[in-house]
């Protein structure tokens, strides 16, 4: 749909042109980020993520449950990534119609004798509009020490809990929503069976997915580092039996780039422009939860503005409105609740509006987008390669079709 600006607007010439915003895919969804909090997250990612000038390091911390290796700055830690990389997307949804739950998941190991019990996972936000909670909530997960081992069936179980209002969910459900979550991870199940059983271990996860698939809730999930890719079966099943997305990611500093190529919309690419004279929106933006922008040139008279929504599996809709271009009439406004939208289209419309040419600029951003989907393919297909490889050696069944 299209929600602004309303059919039949007169306006004025305004610099950045005419912003166009609407809404592709359901009109309402849930989401649940789910975080890694094992103990391995506590190492450092190689990243100078709180951007200090320093880069944290290996030190050895005390044996047990938040023993071995940590990063000297925690803030430069994967648990540190993950936070920040959700923090990203968060800032992405268009939080007026997307509720979105933290979850964190982690677990005690019994078989190694630990003497302090580590939940498997918390509810750290439950469903909300609130976009303050939510920064809150990975604000305080960010100071929390990681621990435990990675129980990544209960994480995904416990999104597929607070997305269908279980007992002892956190969040009301409503079934007319959309569902989807995103879980991140720096390794592999180690829990609940302990890491002398990895076959068990693999075989809870997926049992886990097959219960979200049944539930029609698509799982994205984010592979960080070397471990997750050395291992990457669970996280690839995970994706592949929901009908979510796997995405690896070996080097930390494309992150941030790759999240926004998180769909969690299965698919849907929207076009935006001016059907009078052919010109496409400039600095359009497609968030992961289906909100759209851009900034349409406007010519003298009439203008007919074109938005066409086209989804992989199928189908395509398009929606139009016109709008009159006459000297005189107030310049179109920006309203502010489109804000979420964040720096992208609108840093550009400033730029624009300083007379800054966008056409290079643009051109460069999208090479580096084709350059990093290309890296993204080859990273996938080596651990596509090694989870088929997993896949044999733990004598995994076939999994059943993504709904």
């Amino acid at each position: 749909m299209l929600e602004h600006p309303a059919d039949g607007l007169v306006v004025g010439a305004g610099a950045c042109g005419l912003l166009v915003a609407g809404r592709a895919g359901p009109p309402a969804l849930d989401l649940v980020l789910v975080l890694d909090t094992s103990v391995s997250t506590a190492k450092p990612s190689g990243a100078d993520i709180d951007k200090d000038g320093r880069t944290g390091v290996e030190v050895v911390g005390p044996i047990g449950l938040t023993g071995g290796l940590r990063s000297s700055d925690p803030d430069d830690s994967i648990l540190a990534v993950e936070v920040a990389a959700a923090r990203q997307l968060v800032a992405r949804l268009d939080l007026r119609r997307t509720r979105a739950a933290l979850v964190s998941f982690s677990g005690g190991l019994v078989d190694l004798g630990l003497d302090v019990e580590v939940p498997s996972t918390v509810t750290r936000v439950p469903l909300t509009h609130d976009r303050a909670a939510l920064d809150a909530g990975l604000a305080a997960l960010a100071q929390e020490t990681p621990a435990g081992g990675t129980h990544m069936a209960a994480g995904v179980d416990r999104a597929t809990m607070e997305l269908l209002g279980l007992r002892d969910a956190h969040s009301q459900a409503d079934p007319r929503r959309a569902r989807a979550a995103v879980l991140f991870t720096d390794g592999y199940p180690t829990v609940p069976y302990g890491p002398k059983r990895p076959k068990d271990n693999v075989r809870a996860a997926l049992a886990a997915a097959d219960r979200a698939r049944k539930a029609r809730i698509p799982v994205t999930t984010i592979a960080i580092g070397p471990d997750a890719l050395a291992e990457p079966v669970a996280a690839i099943e995970i994706a592949s039996r929901t009908g979510g997305r796997f995405l690896p990611v070996r080097d930390l500093s494309s992150l941030p780039a790759l999240l926004a190529e998180v769909d969690l919309l299965r698919g849907i690419r929207v076009e935006l422009r001016n059907a009078t004279h052919g010109a496409p929106a400039r600095a359009f933006e497609l968030t992961p939860d289906g909100s759209f922008a851009g900034f349409v040139p406007l010519e003298p008279g009439e203008n007919r503005i074109e938005a066409r929504a086209r989804a992989e599996a199928g189908g395509e809709a398009e929606r139009a409105l016109s709008v009159t271009l006459k000297a005189g009439a107030p310049a179109p406004a920006v309203p502010a609740e489109y804000a979420f939208f964040g720096k992208g289209a609108f840093e550009a419309c400033l730029r624009q509006s300083r007379q800054i040419d966008l056409t290079a600029e643009e051109l460069r951003r999208e090479e580096l987008r084709r350059q990093l989907l290309l890296e993204l393919e080859q990273e996938r297909a080596l651990a596509l390669e090694r989870g088929e490889q997993q896949r044999r050696e733990l004598e995994l069944e076939p999994a059943p079709p993504a709904p």
